[in-house]
């Protein structure tokens, strides 16, 4: 995914160039007012620490607590409430980059191969990430420890995205979904069907050159496309795809969907595009737009090929990646502090990322009140490994079409033969 992802006075905050830390109820802040509202009661209560207990969090540069923003302070603030909450209880907040030879994944695996009393006791990680890490045995289930083991209030993706072989192994805090930006001055209403859409003033620019090719892929699966079969094995449905290929066939055409789109690999040529005015509207996703906070900018669901609401999803999660027994219940506790719905309301608007929850999405705002149409219906983005053979293929075929190189039926023909085994 391309992302994103794009994530709490005597307060003292020790910071290196990779870690920032935050005290416990030894030092806490003057000034600093968490988010108001109890938090839940725990079914399993920690034992209090036998004397200081610090507990380390890694988290990716997005979601640094030490910088200056809104959601930054959101976060401090939380973070001293909880120690505030368990005197003798501190927490260190260490940056890792997403990916690489230092992020967290690959942070994971190294700690716990050389020197596990160095892992975190939470970590924060996307969805590939927390399916990869639970793999190889980096991170534990939380079943066990969760005050609400039972608790409903997620929306389906994440809901799929925090459980693993019947078994929770992250607590989502931050969401992200695939929609249609567009600018009112150019376009008066945003189409929701394909029929709605070739009948406007294009174009629409989306990145049609992306290996992941989200956008195609989620037209194919609001179809009822498949992207495996019932053994697990990788393929495409010639049909549904032809069907999909068939309206980029005639978006071409009539000029919705020009050549030039085929030049975009990345969100950002499509909000330059749409900034620029080349384009009313255009594929992108929802945190670009609530991080721009551009008012330019509308948004509405993606235009499918019935008008019913569906997008693709991405999120993090937090988990338990300690390996003390004796760590995990107030771990957990935390992890269940920062994903409650009084916090995450105010933090995941300050971040400009969606809630993964229900009761915290607010929709008092324009970008909010369409995310509420699409939440519920939005389907978890197929992992990397999957991605990696599918993204390719459709992405190679919607270049053909647009360029008008290959019909719509030898498009989707050519995009099934490269993903079968």
């Amino acid at each position: 995914m391309n992302r994103p992802f794009n994530l709490l006075g005597v307060l003292l905050l020790t910071l290196t160039a990779a870690c920032s830390a935050l005290p416990g109820a030894g030092n806490p802040p003057a000034t600093a007012t968490a988010t108001p509202g109890p938090a839940a009661t725990p079914t399993v209560t920690p034992e209090p620490p036998s004397g200081p207990l610090t507990l380390e969090v890694w988290v990716p540069p997005q979601f640094d607590p030490a910088v200056e923003s809104d959601a930054a302070a959101l976060f401090r603030a939380r973070l001293a409430e909880f120690s505030t909450r368990h005197p003798g209880v501190r927490v260190t907040v260490r940056v890792k980059a997403v990916s690489g030879s230092g992020g967290l994944l690959e942070s994971l695996t190294a700690a716990a191969a050389a020197a596990p009393l160095a892992l975190p006791d939470l970590v924060a990680l996307p969805p590939d990430g927390l399916d990869t890490a639970a793999s190889r045995g980096l991170i534990q289930p939380l079943d066990e420890w969760l005050a609400n083991p039972d608790d409903d209030d997620w929306y389906p993706f994440a809901a799929e995205f925090a459980r693993i072989d019947e078994a929770v192994y992250g607590l989502p805090f931050a969401a992200d979904i695939l929609t249609l930006a567009y600018r009112p001055s150019l376009l008066e209403i945003a189409p929701v069907s394909w029929a709605a859409a070739l009948e406007m003033n294009g174009p629409l620019a989306f990145a049609a050159a992306n290996p992941e090719a989200p956008f195609t892929l989620a037209l194919y699966m609001a179809r009822g496309g498949a992207i495996t079969d019932e053994d697990g094995r990788v393929t495409l449905e010639q049909e549904q795809l032809q069907a999909v290929f068939a309206y980029y066939e005639e978006a071409s055409q009539t000029g919705l969907m020009p050549v030039w789109l085929t030049q975009n690999q990345e969100t950002e040529q499509t909000l330059t595009a749409l900034g620029e005015g080349r384009a009313p509207m255009g594929v992108v996703w929802m945190t670009d737009l609530l991080q721009a906070n551009d008012a330019l900018f509308a948004s509405a669901s993606l235009p499918t090929h019935n008008g019913q609401p569906f997008t693709l999803a991405s999120g993090w999660a937090w988990a338990l990646a300690g390996q003390d027994a004796d760590r995990h219940a107030i771990s957990v506790e935390l992890a269940e502090f920062l994903t409650a719905p009084e916090f995450m309301q105010p933090w995941t608007r300050a971040a400009g990322v969606l809630p993964p929850r229900p009761s915290a999405l607010q929709t008092d705002l324009a970008h909010l009140a369409v995310a509420a149409q699409s939440l519920p219906v939005a389907r978890l983005l197929p992992a990397p490994a999957l991605l990696d053979r599918i993204g390719p293929a459709l992405a190679n075929a919607t270049v053909a079409v647009l360029k008008q190189e290959l019909s719509a039926a030898d498009a989707a023909a050519q995009a099934v033969d490269e993903v079968s085994p």
